[in-house]
């Protein structure tokens, strides 16, 4: 069954979600995945699609995007299209594919039940976007999707996930670009290392989660508060060189909370 949920604005940036049809592991082989990476590419170049996060589960892909040019619900429609086709080609001639038979008639058996398609169903039809109106939420989807390979088992931290925009914002080399409200390119390399530097640690460390979770409250900036959290590491890094002390967890961090607080 198709539920056409409604983009209301294509300038807003959306958390989108789809499945494929059963919920079934298809991107477990990197082939199948790329196919994925190469339509956002594309729509990237050519539709305007605006990427600010994404990540490729098995069996299904999180998107948080916007778009300068093109209708959402278009961009969306004709990737879910071009990926059907592309991953079915693949599946079909894979060498090394032991499910080929039984994929392909799940997905033809889907595709035969629904008067939509013609004989094939990769995608589940709906997209559910949900506007991104707050910093709060931004904050949520964004540590929801980069941590949905950690929190299924198959990484320890979200950069490790390759097929995720969790590596643009740890300072790695992403497969897909991402947008990154930086200006210059040196600015945006250090924003980069530093921002995934302080959302690691505001992940990883009780206090400064805190201290992040308390700008967010006081409807700071998400980027003012990445910001604050990495000046902190700044300071406490200068600190433990300036007096050749070794870093305490317990001690250190506490610390350096109580200086220049934002």
């Amino acid at each position: 069954m198709s539920r056409k949920y409604k983009f209301l604005d294509k300038q807003q940036a959306y958390f989108v979600s789809f499945a494929t049809v059963r919920w079934i592991d298809v991107f477990t082989r990197s082939n199948y995945s790329d196919r994925i990476v190469e339509s956002i590419k594309y729509c990237q170049v050519e539709k305007g699609l605006m990427v600010y996060a994404w990540c490729i589960m098995p069996s299904h892909v999180h998107l948080v995007i916007g778009t300068k040019d093109q209708p959402m619900q278009n961009i969306l429609r004709d990737m879910k299209s071009f990926t059907s086709r592309k991953i079915k080609e693949e599946i079909k001639n894979h060498p090394k594919e032991s499910r080929r038979e039984w994929l392909l008639w799940m997905f033809e058996q889907a595709g035969k039940a629904n008067r939509n398609n013609k004989e094939w169903q990769l995608w589940q039809q709906h997209n559910h976007p949900i506007e991104l109106s707050s910093n709060k939420i931004i904050d949520q989807k964004l540590e929801y999707l980069h941590y949905n390979p950690v929190v299924a088992g198959y990484v320890e931290s979200p950069e490790h996930w390759m097929y995720s925009s969790a590596r643009n914002y740890y300072g790695l080399q992403g497969i897909i670009d991402v947008e990154i409200e930086c200006e210059g390119k040196a600015q945006a390399d250090a924003c980069a290392r530093w921002g995934g530097a302080a959302l690691n640690a505001a992940h990883r460390n009780k206090a400064l989660s805190i201290h992040y979770q308390q700008l967010n409250e006081r409807q700071q900036a998400k980027k003012q508060g990445v910001i604050a959290v990495a000046r902190k590491l700044l300071i406490l890094i200068y600190s433990l060189w300036k007096n050749e002390q070794p870093y305490d967890p317990t001690k250190n961090l506490i610390q350096v909370l109580t200086l220049n607080a934002v």
